[in-house]
């Protein structure tokens, strides 16, 4: 292959290149290999157009935004919005359910309902405790 500027082969024309061009060369592409990284991540997670997986579990943001409020004294609409959460996230409050009587409970008719499968015995279960 010829180069169009001096008629040169290009393999010629590669090792002419000066020193400092190398670097500037070596530079920008340091420089646009940090700006396709985010670029990268902004397309798809999948190719089958699955989503990304989550970053970060409620429970973890709302630790974030905690240490955000106590560290910096800033307000709560201020943290969410420097997280981007909705301000629910933050109000939140998990409660632990108590299922150990009715797992006892599907215990027991399971025992007693072999032939029967999980949905078939919490429908039973269900209607037993009136719910």
């Amino acid at each position: 292959m010829v180069s169009v500027r001096n008629g040169l082969p290009v393999a010629q024309e590669v090792r002419r290149v000066e020193p400092q061009r190398v670097e500037t060369l070596k530079e920008l592409e340091r420089e646009n290999s940090y700006l396709k990284k985010p670029v990268a991540e902004l397309g798809q997670a999948d190719p089958s157009g699955r989503p990304a997986a989550k970053t970060l579990k409620p429970a973890r943001n709302r630790e974030l935004l905690f240490e955000l409020r106590e560290d910096y004294w800033i307000s709560e609409r201020g943290a969410c919005r420097l997280l981007v959460l909705h301000r629910s996230v933050s109000r939140y409050k998990p409660r632990k359910k108590d299922d150990r009587a009715q797992g006892m409970r599907l215990e027991g008719l399971a025992y007693s309902r072999l032939r029967c499968g999980y949905r078939r015995l919490t429908v039973c279960c269900s209607a037993k405790a009136g719910l």
